[in-house]
């Protein structure tokens, strides 16, 4: 293979590239590009490359975007070849650079898209990087599958931003030192245990020096600082060495068309072509999602972030008190010797699980409320970085709005991830109940005529799906199908057996009567957790606060762990206050309520054991998996592959009107919207095309909400 680099420095340039291109008719183009950083609104790419691969030549080009008309110029050109040829455009997380691309206003439609990461996933088997599956990352991927040296530019890019953050940093350091001689990273470090906002603690004149210090640095690096210090990932690639850029910048692009051509006819020998397309046409929706954001009640941010750090410190000194040390709760080694110091007791480990299993056998008072503290410290600085400071700096000063990237791959079922896939459902609270900060109260709506949130949440949807599993299996369980349709049920008007494959009768499950065939007993809708906890606790009253409480903590996630194929020893650790028999009797209630779904259980082992792949409700294979993880492959493939689809759909039909409508993001599996309250008459459409599902045994369902405040306050919508 032999490649040819290429700058695109005049007009002249720019004519030859083209004669090249008609001269090589290629039929996939790579792109790429390098900017100021990156946030997928703000920052701006500078550098565009691109370029293809004919027999054994590959050609790599590169324009700069940022000095004369040419760059936009170039990028048209290349645009109206591909349009020409019919070329489908390929890079590596594509969006990124689609969004640079749209942040300087170059128009993207009426192209075909494709990213090299969906070759990764399709090619190789359905294993993360941890347990044998492989990297993600283009020069990760392509230095252990492609070419040994495919970090070397990456590692002098790097390099070269540890140099400039050192330099920086340097600076600082001695101006600091030149007002106070005792000044030190440990001073700093040790200031930090006690102080979120460090500066405002320092000397007059120590701020005053840190400040025109600040003054000095490039806007590029400004906007970018998260610390007290610059850090090597906050230098943009703007300014490094233009010739160290250049190389990382031309090999960017050849490694992605290595990538695509080894991997591509793996992908079609696979027969994943149909589940490569489906991601492939899913890129332009997410990027319109992404581009919408979501607006921030910033006063709400500050003011919870007041009280957590207000809290934090308090709790802190609590630690410190019990203990005789200013300790951070995650310095494990040290706390483990302090506990043995101070209180003579043994610990193996200070991580989470193992705190969780030793806390019941702790005696020692003391020892107890140094485990409770260092976990809901551990807790607190998590949802403080995580929730708080990343979503604030995001903000900036003035900003209103903040932006997620989804990721279509970053996991080995399809589903998709994103900072937001992660967001809780409750907030958070002090230790005595009092609330401290609920994320999903600083997404508010964003006002004028987007006066609206709205959310479409499929119901239940990974436990339908495994009832459809149960039935397809030959073996419909009960319990579970009965919690979506009567089913082994007859109508108390015509007598007749429900029949889940007769549209009719679906249509009729909630407006009939219905009678269970083992005792003429009116059907009612299976409380899936309820049953579990009924069969673990028959001595308990169904209707008793016991059993409520019962259900929430025992039996609502004890059903998730087992429909995922957990076991004894994954039940103790979720509670590790139980006892070995009372755990045993939570594991066999699951499976005498559902006992299909231990057939289901069995069947993935089985397969997985007997088959190279297995296959989604909706065609989409996945390679070289055990059992357990099959279990949890089929539903959460079948969710995500599912999810896909109407996202595309509804994405085609919002484009095909001028509805007062801005899709916003799938979290989970749940749709949200901006939505003008005039335009609220569109939800049950969306709501028809998403539980639009052919054939499907079990009837689909989606739950509509509203909010006119905020993602926290969303009230049911019943159309």
């Amino acid at each position: 293979m032999k490649a040819f680099k290429r700058e695109i420095k005049d007009i002249t340039d720019l004519l030859e590239m083209v004669q090249d291109f008609k001269t090589m008719t290629p039929s996939i183009v790579a792109i790429d590009t390098e900017a100021t950083g990156l946030h997928i609104i703000k920052d701006k790419p500078f550098l565009f490359q691109f370029g293809w691969r004919v027999g054994k030549n590959i050609m790599s080009y590169l324009v700069y975007l940022n000095k004369s008309t040419l760059g936009k110029q170039t990028i048209k050109a290349l645009w109206d070849l591909c349009k020409k040829y019919k070329c489908t455009i390929i890079g590596h997380n594509i969006k990124f650079d689609l969004h640079m691309l749209k942040n300087i206003h170059v128009d993207i439609g009426g192209l075909k898209f494709a990213d090299t990461t969906f070759n990764i996933r399709f090619a190789h088997d359905s294993l993360t990087p941890d347990n044998g599956g492989p990297p993600l990352s283009l020069k990760d991927y392509t230095a252990q599958y492609i070419t040994a040296d495919a970090k070397t530019h990456e590692k002098k890019i790097q390099s070269e931003r540890s140099q400039i953050a050192k330099d920086y940093n340097k600076n600082l350091m001695l101006k600091l030192k030149a007002i106070e001689t005792g000044w030190s990273v440990a001073r700093l470090d040790e200031l930090e245990k006690e102080h979120f906002e460090v500066l405002s603690v320092l000397s007059t004149k120590i701020r005053n020096a840190y400040n025109k210090w600040l003054a000095a640095l490039p806007q590029d690096v400004l906007d970018k600082k998260t610390g007290f210090f610059i850090n090597s990932n906050e230098i943009p690639y703007n300014l490094v060495n233009i010739d160290i850029l250049k190389e990382y910048a031309y090999y960017d692009i050849i490694y992605t068309l290595l990538l695509y051509y080894s991997t591509i006819d793996v992908v079609k020998t696979r027969q994943q072509e149909q589940a490569y397309q489906l991601e492939c046409d899913l890129l332009l929706p997410l990027l319109k999602m992404e581009r919408v954001g979501f607006k921030v009640d910033r006063d709400y941010l500050l003011t919870a972030k007041a009280d957590m750090e207000k809290y934090m410190i308090k709790r802190r000194k609590n630690l410190a008190t019990l203990l005789g040390d200013n300790i951070r709760a995650n310095q494990h080694q040290k706390l483990k010797e302090l506990i043995k110091e101070k209180y003579n007791i043994t610990l193996k480990s200070t991580n989470t699980d193992y705190l969780n299993v030793i806390l019941p056998t702790i005696d020692k008072k003391e020892v107890k409320d140094i485990i409770k503290i260092v976990q809901e410290l551990r807790t607190l600085e998590k949802w403080y970085s995580t929730y708080l400071l990343r979503f604030l700096r995001e903000l900036g000063p003035v900003g209103t709005r903040i932006y997620t990237t989804i990721n279509q791959v970053g996991t080995v079922t399809g589903r998709v991830t994103s900072d937001f896939q992660q967001f809780p459902r409750r907030g958070i609270s002090k230790a005595n109940g009092t609330p401290l900060f609920d994320p999903r109260r600083m997404v508010i709506v964003t006002g004028g005529e987007y006066d609206l949130l709205a959310y479409l949440d499929y119901s239940q949807i990974e436990l339908r799906f495994t009832a459809i599993y149960t039935i397809l299996l030959g073996m419909p369980d009960q319990n579970l199908c009965r919690a979506y349709m009567p089913y082994n049920c007859y109508n108390a008007t015509t007598n007749k057996l429900f029949d889940y494959t007769n549209v009719k009768d679906i249509k009729k499950i909630h407006t009939d009567q219905w009678l269970r065939a083992e005792d003429a007993e009116l059907w009612i809708p299976t409380d899936v957790h309820a049953a579990t906890t009924a069969l673990a606790y028959p001595d308990v009253h169904t209707h008793s606060k016991k059993f409520k409480e019962l259900r929430a903590d025992v039996g609502k996630p004890a059903n998730f762990a087992k429909n995922y194929g957990s076991k004894f020893n994954r039940l103790k650790q979720m509670f590790p206050d139980k006892a070995d028999d009372e755990i045993k009797r939570i594991d066999e209630a699951y499976y005498k309520a559902f006992p299909g779904i231990k057939n289901y259980h069995e069947y993935c082992y089985t397969e997985a054991n007997a088959s190279e792949y297995s296959t989604n409700l909706f065609g989409v294979r996945y390679y070289g998996l055990n059992g357990h993880k099959l279990i949890n492959c089929l539903i959460q493939g079948s969710s995500a592959t599912l999810l896909k689809q109407k996202i595309i759909e509804v994405d085609r039909f919002l484009s095909n009107y001028d509805y007062k409508i801005k899709f916003q993001m799938n979290i989970h599996d749940e749709l949200s919207f901006e939505i003008a309250k005039t335009d609220i008459a569109v939800l049950p459409k969306i709501k028809a095309i998403m539980e639009d599902i052919q054939n499907t045994p079990i009837p689909i369902v989606v739950d509509m909400e509203v909010s006119k405040k905020s993602w926290a306050d969303k009230e049911p919508y019943d159309g």
